[in-house]
Formats: structure tokens, C-alpha cells, sequence
């Protein structure tokens, strides 16, 4: 690699860890949106495994329900 492709990936490196130290790291800021969803997933979790047979039924037809109408609008 000659030295001035050297550099110039050293100045873009350096330009890169200054933008975020600046603005925050991209990847952080999605990771830390995705944890909360996968929050508030994990606890549905808990909800379901507590329901029985037929409640599961009742909400799979609730939710059913709820594709088709949002579906038709």
C-alpha cells in the first residue's frame, strides 16, 4: 500500500471517531431503540406462558380479528 493511501485511511479513521465522539455512535442509538422492543417482547412472553389453552385461542382469534380489520382499512 503506498503511504499516501495510508494516510489518507488514518485521516478518514480519525474523521470518523471525532463524528462520534460528536453525534453519538450510529449503531448505539439503534441497538439501545432495538433493546426496547425486545423489552417489551420478552415481557408478552411472560404473559402468554401464564394463559391457558383456551385463553390463547380467544387471543389468537382477537388477534386475527384485529389483522383482517386493519387489513380492510
Amino acid at each position: 500500500m503506498p503511504e499516501s493511501e495510508g494516510v489518507l485511511r488514518f485521516m478518514a479513521i480519525t474523521q470518523q471517531k471525532a463524528l462520534s465522539k460528536i453525534f453519538g455512535d450510529p449503531q448505539k442509538k439503534i441497538l439501545k431503540r432495538l433493546r426496547k422492543q425486545v423489552d417489551v417482547i420478552n415481557d408478552l412472553n411472560d404473559k402468554y406462558e401464564k394463559m391457558s389453552d383456551k385463553e390463547l385461542r380467544a387471543q389468537t382469534d382477537e388477534l386475527k380479528a384485529f389483522v383482517e380489520e386493519e387489513c380492510d382499512a
